[in-house]
């Protein structure tokens, strides 16, 4: 995803993470998704995913360090999932990484 940066995972998630690159504005944060076909098959449910990853993301950001591109991916889909339960592990990755202040 990310050359050069850093990577981790739990059983659903993968988060890759970098500083920005010398030159680049480095008060904000970037954040992208990957939700892959081979997991969601009907993009509806890719999406509806990807507008959860992202309102996660709004909610945690305000506690989040700046300066770094992101990357969230699907790396499997359990029959449970939810809104609250990509919320917590995405925090969980968060807090793992050192990215919340």
């Amino acid at each position: 995803m990310l050359r050069g940066g850093k990577k981790l995972q739990n059983d659903f998630l993968s988060l890759s993470y970098q500083k920005h690159l010398p030159g680049s504005p480095s008060n904000h944060l970037r954040l992208g998704i990957v939700v892959p076909k081979r997991i969601l098959h009907k993009a509806s449910a890719r999406n509806k995913i990807k507008r959860w990853v992202r309102e996660a993301f709004r909610q945690a950001k305000p506690g989040l360090e700046t300066g770094y591109d992101l990357v969230v991916q699907l790396r499997y889909l359990p029959e449970y999932i939810d809104f609250e339960v990509v919320k917590n592990m995405l925090r969980f990755l968060f807090a793992k990484s050192g990215l919340l202040k």
